[in-house]
């Protein structure tokens, strides 16, 4: 499936989960995320925010592959039980990942383990923020309790944005590559993986989004301190 289509459907997903729990429960998961938010920017400034942000951007777009090379060399440095064993806890993810998407279960270890990892890493990141944003929705068209939420809202949605545009290449790498954890290509998969990890292009994107990132936290600081 393309890339892009994927992305729409987690934050469709995101978005309608997060309206209906907003609406038929009255959680307050966004008030207190959000007040969570607000103590620490008049705590610590503006620069919290923007730490906070760039982390998210940096995990979401370099943090799939990080935490792949990582499964691949507990892999080769782990006894073989203890990496069974590991390997056995994380069964029930991969059979609940395979309701979406079936190529999984035909992958050998620990390939399965990367593509499950580099797969859902970004597009769970991508959900969370979509759902945070759903109940951010509701609260300014329902309640309104926060001062300036018609403002955070604004920001809010070009953070998720930054995080939409971080995912896009990390889930086109995982597409583009499918070939290597389908032969469980761990030679050809560490290369690919660093070009993309060192890729100029990448770091362009990075540094871009993080300027964003540094806008949108001044303003959210303006708009709370």
């Amino acid at each position: 499936m393309n890339t892009l289509r994927v992305l729409l459907i987690v934050f469709s997903l995101g978005i309608i989960l997060g309206i209906f729990i907003g609406m038929a429960f009255q959680t307050d998961l966004f008030y207190s995320f959000a007040r969570w938010r607000s103590k620490g920017v008049v705590e610590r400034g503006f620069l919290f925010i923007m730490l906070n942000n760039t982390i998210v951007i940096a995990l979401v777009l370099f943090g799939g592959i990080l935490f792949s090379l990582f499964e691949i060399k507990s892999y080769e440095k782990f006894p073989s039980r203890l990496y069974s064993l590991l390997d056995w806890l994380t069964v029930p993810l991969h059979k609940v990942f395979a309701i979406f998407d079936g190529r999984i279960t035909s992958m050998e270890k620990p390939m399965k383990s990367c593509y499950f990892i580099s797969r859902s890493f970004p597009l769970m990141v991508l959900f969370f923020n979509a759902f945070l944003l759903a109940n951010l929705l509701f609260y300014v068209t329902g309640r309104g309790t926060i001062r300036n939420l018609d403002s955070i809202f604004l920001i809010a949605f070009i953070e998720f944005f930054c995080i939409a545009v971080a995912a896009l290449p990390a889930c086109e790498f995982t597409r583009r590559n499918l070939p290597l954890y389908e032969s469980n290509d761990i030679d050809h998969f560490r290369i690919e993986s660093r070009r993309f990890l060192y890729s100029r292009k990448n770091w362009v994107i990075f540094a871009f989004l993080s300027l964003i990132l540094l806008v949108s936290a001044y303003l959210e600081y303006s708009l709370i301190k």
